[in-house]
C-alpha cells in the first residue's frame, strides 16, 4: 500500500467512526462546536453526511493504492467493518427519516408528522432495542481503538519512508491529523495508544538507518533524554569532596598480606567470572562515596575493565544516593532513571528500542509525554541491559545504599536483579546487618581499616600548610609529629573526624594555641562523631552559639538545596528586613562582597558543619574544577571575558549551603538536639520566616528585563510555602510580608521587559489586551487567560489565617474574580500548569473556614472558566470517598462535612440544592446519617428544618 493510501483510509475511518459515536450519544447538547450542533439538528443533514461518510469508505476500500502488508489488510478490515457499520445506520435512517436516496424527510410508520427527537439514540431507540443501540456503540468504540494501534504503525511506516525518499523526518503525525474534523481528540487518542503496555510489538520495528541522520531524529533522542533528567540529577555527585592529593591510590594496588585483607578492585573489575557484585563498605564518615567517585572517574578503572570487555565498549552509569536531598535523590524512581539515564548517553541509538512510545510521540507529533513511571522506567532499564548484551557491557556504580528511602530489601532485590554475565556492580553502604547479609561473601573492603595511611598523609599536609604550626615545628619537631600521628591513630579511619579536629586544631592556632595547648584540645575532643559534634557547639560563646543555632535552624528548615544568597538574606538579624528592603537589581559586585560576607560568618560560627559546596563552573571558565567561595578573589583576577566573570558570581550566588556530613544533619535532627538550638535562637526567630522573608527578597531583586515564567515563580512558591508553614506552625499568619509579597508581584508584572511588553504577558505568552488580570492569572495554562486572584492563591497555598484577616478588613465583592472562585480555590491544590514549578501539597480547607467564606458571600454554584463550580468538585469527593471502591474512605466524613455545610448555606439562604447534590445525598445518605449523626443533630434549627423537609420531599427518610 502506498503510505498515504492507507493514511487517506485511516482518516475516511476516523471521521466514520466519529461522526457515527456523536449520533448514537445522549443528547445533542452534550457537543461542543457549533457545527456538530448543526449538524446533528438538522435531518436531512444527517443522511447527506452519514451517506458521504459511507461513499468515501468504500472508495477507499476498493481503492488500487491498498497494498498486503500486515497493516494495510487490517486498516481495510476496518473499513470494510465501517462500511457494514454505515451501511445499517443508513438502513435505519431511511426507517426514521425517510428516502435515503433524496435525503426527504419523511416519517416513521406510527409516529407523526412532526415528531422531533432530542438525538439521534432516542430515535432509533424507535427501530431498534436499547441493547442493539448499546452494541452499536461499544462496536464503534472498538473500532476506533483499533484503528488507532494500526494508524500508528502506518505513521511510524510513513515517518521511516519519508526520512529515506527526502534525507529529513516531517512531523507526519501533525500532517495527517491536519485531514481530521477533531484533530486534538485524534492526538489524544494516539497518545494514549502509545502509553499502552505492549503497543511497541504491534508496530513496525524502528528503521534506524533511515532516520538515523536527520535532524528530527536527533531532535526526539534528545527529547527522550530530557525526559529522563530531573532537578539535582548531578547535584549530589558534584558535592562529593574530590579525594585529598595523594590519597586513595592503593585501590589500585594489590592488598598486602601483613595488613587488613581485602578483595583487590583490580581483579574484580577484570574478572570474567563471578561474583558480579564489590561491595565497599565503611563506618559513617569514613570517605565512601569519595573512593567511589574517584573509582568510577579513574582512568584506571576504564582500562581494568577493558580487560574483561576487551572486544565491546563498557558502560559505566553511576549514581549516588543522597537523602538530604531531593526526593528523587533517595528513590528506586531516582536510581533507575540515573542509569538509564547513564546507558543512553553512551548509547542513544538504544532510545527507540527502549523507549518506543516517547521516541514515536515526539518524531511523530513532537509531543513530550508525562513523566515517567517506576515501572515503565525499570522495563526500559532492563531492555536496555538486555540489548547491551549483544554489543557492550555494563558496570554500575551506586554508592549510599543506606540512604534509601525505601526498605532495604527491596533496594537489594533490584541491586541483585541487574547482576548477569555482561553486568557488573559496585555498590557501597554502611555495614548495617542487611547489607552485611546480602553482600558479606562478596568480594569488597571495609573502608575504615585501609585508610589509616591517606588520613596521616591528609593531617601532615594540612597541619604543614599552616604557617603557625611550622613555626612551632621548628622549635618542637618530635611534639609536632607525635601530635599528627595521634590524630591519625584516634580517627579510626573515619576521616570526617580527622576533618573536623585538624579544622578546630587550626583554628586555635589562629588563636595563638602552643603544641601543648593543641594537645589538650585534642584530648579534650571526643572519639565519637557525634559527642564530637556536641562539644564544638557547646563550647561556643553565648552570640556565637545563637548565631549557629539560627544557621542550623534555617538549613534544617529548607526544603531543598538552599544557595548561598539565599541563606544570607534568611540570616538576616532584624526582623523587618525584607518588608523594608526597596526592590533594586543587585550589581555583581554586590552580590559577590554579600556571598563572601555570608561565607566568612557561615566559618566563623558553624564550626565547620556547615559548609558551602560550590556548583561547577563551565570548563572554558574553571577547565571543569570545582572552585572555593573564599577562592573568588583569585579567580575573579584570572578572568577576563565579562561573560565568565558573570557566570562566575552566579556560581558563588548559587553554591549551596549543605551539612558538612549526613551524620551531622542526622545529630541536628534529633529531638533533645533541636530543643536545645532552640532555647539558642532569638525569641522572634523562626526558620520558615527567615525563609519566607529571604525569597521576598529574591523576588524584589529581579531583573524584569530578563525574567523567565520559572524565575518569576521560583521565589513567589517558596515564599508561599514557607508562609504557609510558618502560619500552621504557629497558628499565627505573616500578613505584613504576604501583603508585601502581593504587591511586589504585582508592580513586577507591570514592568517593562527586554522587547518593551509588560512582564506578565511576556510570561504567560497571551496577546496584547486592554487590561491586565492579577499577576497570579500567569499560573494559567501557557497562552490562555485563567484570571485567579492573589487571595485565591492564598487559598490553594493552605493559608487559611492570612485568608480570614483579610476578610475581615475588606469585603469579598473587591476580592473576588470570576475566573476561579474562592470556594473552588480552596479546594483545588496549586495548579502550576506544566511549569517547572514545584507543587503544593494540598490540605483541605476546615470546614469554619468555608463557613466564613459562604458569610460573606461566596457561592458555591460559581463556575470556574473549567466549567467547574464548588458544588460540582464537593460532589465529586464525595463519590470518590464512598463505596468499596473508594480512592480514599477515611475522607468520607470530611466531604460529609463540607456537604452539610453546602446544604445548610442553600437552605439558610433559600437556594435550591442541585439535583446532582441530591442523588449523592440520597445514594449515601446512610453513611452521612452514620459518620455525622451528631453533626446533624447540632446544625442550627432554621436551617435543618428546612433541608430535612426538602430531604422528606425528595423521598429520603
Amino acid at each position: 500500500m502506498d503510505g498515504w493510501s492507507a493514511l487517506g483510509a485511516a482518516a475516511a475511518i476516523a471521521q466514520f467512526i466519529d461522526f457515527g459515536i456523536r449520533l448514537v450519544s445522549t443528547t445533542v447538547k452534550n457537543h461542543k462546536t457549533p457545527r456538530e450542533v448543526s449538524e446533528l439538528q438538522g435531518h436531512k443533514l444527517i443522511v447527506e453526511r452519514l451517506q458521504a461518510l459511507v461513499g468515501r469508505l468504500t472508495d477507499e476500500s476498493s481503492s488500487t493504492g491498498l497494498g498486503t502488508a500486515e497493516n494495510d489488510l487490517a486498516i481495510k478490515a476496518i473499513c470494510d467493518e465501517c462500511k457494514r457499520t454505515g451501511g445499517e445506520m443508513l438502513a435505519v435512517v431511511e426507517r426514521i427519516y425517510g428516502d435515503r436516496s433524496t435525503g426527504v424527510v419523511t416519517q416513521l410508520k406510527g409516529h407523526g408528522n412532526r415528531r422531533k427527537w432530542k438525538s439521534f439514540r432516542q430515535a432509533l431507540l424507535q427501530v431498534w432495542n436499547e441493547d442493539k443501540v448499546v452494541e452499536l456503540s461499544n462496536r464503534l468504540h472498538i473500532l476506533r481503538q483499533d484503528l488507532t494501534v494500526h494508524l500508528l504503525a502506518a505513521l511510524s511506516t510513513q515517518a521511516d519512508q519519508r526520512a529515506q525518499e527526502a534525507g529529513q523526518m516531517h512531523l507526519i503525525g501533525q500532517e495527517f491529523l491536519q485531514t481530521l474534523a477533531e484533530p486534538e481528540k485524534w492526538q489524544e487518542y494516539l497518545i494514549n495508544a502509545l502509553q499502552q503496555k505492549g503497543v511497541e510489538k504491534r508496530l513496525p520495528p524502528p528503521d534506524m538507518e533511515r532516520g538515523g541522520a536527520t535532524h528530527h531524529y536527533e531532535d526526539s533522542i534528545i527529547s527522550v533524554m530530557k525526559s529522563l533528567q530531573y532537578p539535582g540529577v548531578m547535584d549530589r555527585e558534584t558535592t562529593i569532596s574530590q579525594a585529598h592529593e595523594d590519597t586513595l591510590k592503593w585501590i589500585f594496588r594489590d592488598p598486602e598480606p601483613q595488613g587488613f585483607q581485602w578483595a583487590s578492585l583490580v581483579d574484580w573489575l577484570e574478572s570474567n567470572t563471578s561474583p558480579n557484585l564489590y561491595w565497599v563498605t565503611g563506618k559513617a564518615g569514613s570517605g565512601k562515596s569519595t573512593l567511589i567517585k574517584y573509582i568510577h572517574r579513574h582512568e584506571l578503572t576504564m582500562r581494568a575493565l577493558g580487560k574483561w570487555s576487551p572486544s565491546q565498549p563498557v558502560v559505566t552509569p553511576v549514581f549516588y544516593f543522597w537523602n538530604s536531598g531531593r526526593p528523587m535523590q533517595m528513590s528506586l524512581l531516582g536510581l533507575l532513571q540515573t542509569l538509564l539515564l547513564g546507558v543512553l548517553r553512551a548509547k542513544p541509538e538504544y532510545i527507540p528500542l527502549v523507549s518506543r512510545s516517547r521516541w514515536e510521540a515526539h518524531r511523530l507529533f513532537a509531543m513530550t509525554m508525562p513523566p515517567w513511571t517506576q515501572e515503565e522506567v525499570l522495563e526500559a532499564l532492563i531492555v536496555a541491559i538486555r540489548h547491551c548484551a549483544q554489543s557492550s557491557k555494563l558496570c554500575l556504580f551506586i554508592d549510599g545504599l543506606d540512604e534509601f528511602e525505601g526498605k532495604p530489601e527491596d533496594l537489594i532485590a533490584l541491586v541483585k536483579s541487574f547482576l548477569q554475565p555482561n553486568v557488573k556492580v559496585c555498590a557501597a553502604s554502611r555495614p548495617w546487618p542487611v547489607f552485611r547479609d546480602a553482600f558479606g561473601r562478596d568480594p569488597g573492603l571495609i573502608l575504615e581499616h585501609l585508610n589509616l595511611p591517606d588520613i596521616s598523609l591528609y593531617v601532615t599536609n594540612h597541619l604543614n600548610n599552616n604557617a603557625g604550626f611550622l613555626e612551632l615545628k621548628a622549635h618542637e619537631p618530635k611534639h609536632a609529629e607525635s601530635l599528627a600521628h595521634e590524630i591519625t591513630l584516634r580517627s579510626s579511619g573515619v576521616f570526617l573526624w580527622v576533618s573536623l579536629v585538624v579544622h578546630e586544631l587550626l583554628q586555635g592556632l589562629s588563636r595563638g594555641d602552643r603544641l601543648s595547648d593543641m594537645q589538650r584540645t585534642l584530648e579534650e575532643l571526643p572519639s565519637e562523631l557525634e559527642r564530637l559534634f556536641e562539644v564544638m557547639i557547646t563550647s561556643l560563646g553565648l552570640l556565637a552559639r545563637k548565631r549557629a543555632a539560627e544557621m542550623f535552624r534555617i538549613v534544617g528548615a529548607a526544603r531543598g538545596p538552599l544557595p548561598l544568597l539565599v541563606f544570607g538574606d534568611a540570616d538576616e538579624e532584624n526582623p523587618k528586613y525584607a518588608l523594608e528592603f526597596e526592590p533594586r537589581v543587585r550589581s555583581q559586585d554586590q552580590r559577590l562582597s554579600r556571598c563572601l560576607g555570608i561565607e566568612r560568618r557561615l566559618n566563623s560560627y558553624c564550626k565547620g558543619l556547615l559548609e558551602v559546596k560550590m556548583l561547577w563552573i563551565s570548563k572554558d571558565c574553571t577547565e571543569g574544577k570545582p572552585i572555593k567561595v573564599n577562592d573568588a578573589q583569585q579567580m575573579l583576577s584570572l578572568l577576563q571575558d565579562p561573560e565568565d566573570i558573570a557566570g562566575y558570581v552566579d556560581g558563588i550566588c548559587n553554591s549551596r549551603v549543605e551539612y558538612l556530613h549526613r551524620t551531622v544533619r542526622d545529630y541536628l535532627a534529633r529531638p533533645n538536639v533541636k530543643t536545645q538550638l532552640d532555647e539558642w535562637s532569638a525569641s522572634a526567630f523562626h526558620p520558615d520566616l527567615s525563609l519566607a522573608s529571604a525569597f521576598l527578597i529574591s523576588l524584589k531583586t529581579i531583573d524584569p528585563i530578563t525574567v523567565t515564567r520559572a524565575g518569576f515563580w521560583w521565589p513567589i512558591n517558596r515564599c508561599l510555602a514557607y508562609a504557609a508553614r510558618f502560619e500552621k506552625g504557629t497558628a499565627s499568619s505573616p500578613d505584613s510580608l504576604l501583603n508585601e509579597l502581593d504587591r511586589v508581584a504585582c508592580n513586577l508584572s507591570l514592568s517593562r521587559t527586554g522587547d518593551n511588553q509588560t512582564v506578565w504577558r511576556s510570561i504567560a505568552k497571551v496577546p496584547k489586551r486592554n487590561t491586565v488580570p492579577p499577576w497570579p492569572s500567569t499560573l494559567a495554562p501557557i497562552g490562555n487567560i485563567e484570571e485567579r486572584s492573589f487571595l485565591g492563591l492564598a487559598l490553594q497555598c493552605n493559608l487559611y489565617g492570612y485568608v480570614q484577616t483579610t476578610l475581615q478588613n475588606r469585603p469579598l465583592t473587591e476580592l473576588e474574580i470570576t475566573g476561579w472562585p474562592l470556594l473552588l480555590s480552596a479546594f483545588t491544590g496549586y495548579n502550576t500548569s506544566g511549569a517547572d514549578i514545584p507543587m503544593f501539597e494540598k490540605q483541605q480547607p476546615p470546614a469554619s473556614l468555608l463557613q466564613m467564606l459562604l458569610r460573606n458571600g461566596a457561592d458555591p454554584r460559581a463556575s470556574s472558566v473549567a466549567n467547574l463550580t464548588a458544588w460540582q468538585f464537593v460532589l465529586r469527593e464525595c463519590h470518590c470517598a464512598s463505596g468499596t471502591n473508594a480512592a480514599s474512605p477515611g475522607s468520607l466524613p470530611y466531604w460529609v462535612d463540607v456537604l452539610l455545610v453546602f446544604a445548610e448555606w442553600s437552605a439558610d439562604s433559600r437556594q435550591p440544592i442541585p439535583i446532582d447534590a441530591w442523588a449523592v445525598i440520597q445514594r449515601y445518605w446512610p453513611d452521612i446519617a452514620k459518620v455525622r449523626r451528631a453533626k446533624i443533630r447540632k446544625c442550627r434549627p432554621p436551617g435543618i428544618i428546612r433541608w430535612l423537609s426538602s430531604l422528606h420531599q425528595a423521598g429520603i427518610s
